[in-house]
């Protein structure tokens, strides 16, 4: 374990937020979440070292298998039910309206959003912590860096776009990333990304029970104004912020409730309705509420290099 002072180089005084364990793989431990008090963004501290991470990111880490090429999760057939779950939903992974180029995807996990936008034309590549996934995409033809953003080689032409889905909460530095991935991209380039959104009322009311929370894995816990701070002091511009409309936070944060009070029943209904097996409709409807108003957790924002 180690203990790291905010990034943005504050004083050293910070305020205890709540603390919470690994409900995601059950791993031991305890772990805080503190607050900066002179610029408000929340961190794990102490939290794992670098070498000491791998041991949360088992093989069968759900973004691992997930994005396994081919796999079932990856595709989503078109059909009237999909076209309907995408209006309510919108986009979960959406772009700038611009052309195609060169593209990075940080963690790309096992590369399903690398073979999405390389059947667009992009010409895309990967950076990938898992060894393990890191070769199922390589498996499909991909260039990919195994290991972390700090160590990839400097590439001999800028990106267009730079994407990196629910992972810069993962990251032990993430101002001195953003810097790198700033000189990475051609002027006006973008780099765009999604996050948990912390500010939502889930993180106060669940408190070790959020599920976006997921300690110890997650070493920064983002709101919109602390995530605009680490990018305008690492040569970004926020272009737009968009919350999604997907109630996956809430539906699996009152899982583990159901599951802390042996409520059978309640669990059961709540997991068929995160697997949309059941209660579809009100499944949609939470998903839209949340979204349209800024609650579901989860933001992707649009960053452009100055």
């Amino acid at each position: 374990m180690e203990v790291k002072n905010c990034p943005l180089g504050c004083s050293p005084d910070d305020t205890l937020v709540m603390s919470g364990r690994d409900r995601l793989h059950n791993r031991p431990g305890i772990f805080q979440i503190v607050m900066c008090k002179t610029c408000g963004l929340m961190r794990t501290n102490p939290r794992p070292e670098p070498q000491e991470m791998g041991q949360y990111y088992p093989d069968d880490y759900k973004p691992f298998l997930t994005t396994v090429i081919g796999s079932e999760t990856s595709i989503q057939k078109r059909s009237f039910k999909t076209d309907i779950v995408n209006f309510f939903r919108g986009d979960s992974k959406p772009l700038p309206n611009i052309g195609v180029g060169r593209m990075i995807e940080i963690g790309c996990a096992s590369g399903a959003y690398l073979d999405e936008m390389s059947k667009k034309g992009w010409d895309v590549e990967g950076i990938e912590f898992s060894p393990t996934a890191a070769e199922n995409a390589r498996k499909k033809g991909f260039k990919i860096h195994t290991g972390p953003v700090e160590a990839a080689p400097e590439p001999s032409v800028s990106f267009d776009l730079i994407t990196g889905w629910m992972v810069m909460e993962h990251l032990h530095e993430p101002l001195e990333v953003l810097k790198r991935l700033n000189i990475w991209t051609r002027k006006e380039g973008y780099f765009v990304f999604s996050v948990p959104d912390a500010s939502s009322w889930e993180f106060g009311y669940f408190k070790g029970d959020w599920f976006a929370q997921q300690l110890p894995t997650h070493l920064y816990h983002y709101t919109p104004s602390t995530i605009k701070k680490l990018l305008e002091l690492s040569g970004w511009k926020v272009e737009k912020i968009i919350w999604h409309k997907n109630p996956a936070n809430l539906l699996k944060s009152l899982l583990y409730r159901a599951q802390d009070s042996n409520n059978k029943a309640r669990e059961a209904n709540l997991n068929k309705m995160i697997k949309g097996e059941k209660f579809n409709w009100l499944h949609l409807i939470l998903g839209w509420l949340t979204g349209v108003t800024r609650q579901s957790g989860r933001m992707t924002i649009w960053a452009k290099k100055i």
